[in-house]
């Protein structure tokens, strides 16, 4: 597969994004459930605070959140950026071009 250019940097800004937010929230690869939960719960309040509405509207998201940082953390920063990467090209790439990666 050859690599488009002009996703790379935002690639890298993703992953650099990414690798911050396991870092600031403390996420390690070997995170217990209740640790999880608790980080969970606390985003989600936070997200009533910001934006109102009910508790359960968010831990969905909230725990998909967690959950994938959780995943990220386990892997080598190579491996995220080159997530982050496979996930722009998705959006960026045409109907052809997506065929031909199936």
């Amino acid at each position: 597969m050859e690599i488009k250019q002009e996703l790379v940097g935002t690639s890298f800004r993703k992953a650099r994004a990414v690798l911050a937010a396991i870092d600031t929230h403390g996420i390690t690869p070997d995170m217990s459930e209740e640790a999880i939960e608790e980080l969970v719960m606390n985003f989600a309040k936070a997200k009533v605070v910001l934006k109102g509405g009910k508790l359960s509207d968010y831990i969905k998201g909230q725990e998909w959140y967690v959950n994938s940082l959780v995943e990220k953390s386990r892997l080598e920063k190579r491996e995220i950026m080159k997530l982050e990467y496979d996930e722009l090209n998705i959006e960026n790439s045409s109907f052809d071009e997506l065929a031909a990666m199936l």
